[in-house]
């Protein structure tokens, strides 16, 4: 760690016990996130011989341009079943499962697997359980599928949504190590107290996100202590300059899921609307995708209508380059097709090497040192207190690793 270098001529003295303890704090914070990064993080970035020059063409962006980011179910993927989100048709199995209870586990397989074949789009098979209850049961469902899947004995007696402050358990966001990594991926380090405190990272333009559920901003909230990522349903900004909008293109659930669900998408009619001209997923695509290079994480591109959006996209005159994180495995003929969409592929071998790709990305953007300041509690107040610097490793780690 480099020394830390304290301010002077400020309207207080710190006694050298007060800067110890400042550089015994500071001396914590990074400790904690070394020890975290130590168990957790790969030596390489393991990308396929074949997309490196994409990765290259993405580090050579990324520094100078605004960038936008687009995710998907596999942002919240995790080795434990209990903690993440499941994909499309998982989910949508899990929503029949609930529809009916009179299954046995082997029967409800089949039976979705037949029912898989006659609604073979995810829109269509939504469209068909959907009338297979009533009112607003659907949505319950859903709701309780998102925030309220993981065993209430892992979370220190607590399901998922149950936190009142909005917070996802830090219980959750320390086995998402994707998650995490794609909020800090949108955060820099504002300075260190007893931790990192962190603001949204301006090289970020915004997050465009098919997810129902509200988990990249609560897990957000739990490292920022604050809200500053803002769950949007159109294209218009947050209310607030320090705010990262999220923009759920089919709708959200808030957080916990004690308010009503915000205009989801649902059904093969809502869906093929929110493509036409005016369609409100439509307008969010070309304000944005057309505008910034976006890169895509847990997105498996199984969505047609948002394929051909990004193929006309890209026949526009200043058509942007796109990126894509996907695993090695990927069909070449779906690979052929985003490619015809400016969107290229960058193939990883498994997914915990997502956190060190978006390491590589981050810190094309920073200088080889970052200064930042150093804050302290002195008479019931926050003040600077000094500044130290970081190196690009010691920075990425402090926004990934610590406070989780």
């Amino acid at each position: 760690m480099e020394s830390i270098v304290f301010n002077k001529n400020q309207e207080y003295n710190l006694s050298n016990e007060d800067k110890n303890n400042v550089i015994h704090m500071v001396e914590n914070a990074l400790a904690q996130a070394h020890q975290y990064a130590a168990t957790r993080s790969f030596d390489e970035v393991g990308v396929t011989l074949a997309t490196v020059p994409y990765l290259e063409k993405l580090y050579q962006l990324y520094p100078d341009d605004r960038i936008c980011l687009f995710t998907g179910a596999g942002v919240s993927f995790t080795e434990s079943k209990y903690y993440k989100s499941p994909g499309w048709w998982d989910l949508l199995m899990e929503i029949y499962g609930r529809i009916r209870p009179d299954l046995t586990e082997c029967d409800l397989v089949l039976n979705f697997k037949r029912l898989r074949k006659k609604y073979s789009h995810p829109w269509r098979m939504a469209s068909f359980l959907q009338l297979q209850t009533k009112g607003d049961r659907f949505t319950e469902i859903l709701c309780e599928l998102l925030y309220r899947r993981t065993p209430v004995k892992d979370l220190k007696l607590r399901p998922i949504g149950a936190d009142e402050d909005k917070r996802l358990p830090r219980a959750y966001l320390n086995r998402a190590s994707t998650l995490n990594s794609v909020i800090a991926f949108c955060s820099s380090i504002r300075a260190i107290r007893a931790h990192a405190c962190y603001e949204k990272n301006d090289k970020i333009q915004a997050v465009l996100t098919l997810n129902y559920d509200s988990f990249l901003e609560a897990g957000a909230t739990q490292k920022y202590n604050s809200g500053r990522f803002k769950p949007r349903i159109s294209n218009e900004p947050p209310e607030k300059e320090e705010q990262l909008p999220v923009y759920h293109i089919h709708g959200y659930i808030p957080y916990g899921g004690r308010k009503p669900a915000k205009e989801l998408v649902l059904t093969s009619k809502s869906y093929k609307n929110e493509y036409k001209p005016g369609g409100k997923t439509r307008e969010i695509l070309d304000q944005f995708l057309g505008k910034f290079s976006t890169l895509f994480i847990g997105i498996s591109f199984d969505d047609e209508l948002l394929l051909q959006r990004l193929e006309a996209l890209a026949k526009k005159d200043i058509a942007r380059y796109h990126f894509a994180l996907l695993k090695q495995g990927t069909s070449n003929k779906l690979l052929n097709r985003i490619l015809s969409a400016n969107v290229f592929p960058i193939l990883y071998s498994c997914h915990e090497q997502i956190p060190m790709i978006l390491k590589h990305v981050y810190i094309t953007g920073l200088p080889e040192t970052s200064i930042v300041d150093i804050e302290a509690i002195i008479n019931g107040k926050i003040n600077k207190v000094g500044k130290m610097q970081l190196s690009k490793d010691e920075y990425w780690k402090l926004l990934v690793f610590n406070k989780t």
